[in-house]
């Protein structure tokens, strides 16, 4: 169940995310099962330095844009700090609402977390009958 990503992207996400708090994060889209699109987003301020909360305008934004491209939006990532390699039960939280609100048109969405400089951890939240259940994909670089 590897996820397919061009070596430009990741390349790309690598090196553009910073390593220093606060977080930031983007949206992911892919075209023939291939994540080959990017946007970076700050995010919006939060009180918390470490939290990473999506820019809705930015997203709705791109939205549009990949739909008139057919691209398919897949996925919103977010960067961790290299010693905190896994979702943070707020990250699980937030998966959960977004999935939740999205029921009925989401089944998945990929949620990676980008190690500044080092990698890319992908997790996939599937709904699975009425449960949502999130598992860690092996990414292939193509």
């Amino acid at each position: 169940m590897e996820k397919k990503i061009s070596k430009r992207i990741y390349d790309e996400i690598l090196d553009k995310c910073h390593i220093a708090p606060p977080e930031m994060g983007g949206y992911i889209g892919e075209k023939n099962g291939i994540i080959d699109k990017v946007v970076f987003d700050v995010g919006i301020q939060s009180k918390e330095k470490a939290t990473y909360i999506p820019d809705s305008v930015l997203l709705n934004q791109t939205f549009q844009i990949w739909n008139e491209e057919k691209i398919e939006f897949c996925g919103i990532f977010h960067t961790h700090l290299s010693e905190q390699r896994c979702l943070s039960v707020g990250d699980k939280e937030y998966i959960k609402r977004i999935m939740a609100i999205n029921k009925n048109c989401l089944k998945s969405l990929y949620f990676p977390i980008v190690i500044p400089k080092q990698e890319i951890l992908l997790f996939l939240a599937i709904w699975d009958m009425d449960n949502l259940r999130i598992v860690k994909v092996p990414i292939k670089i193509i």
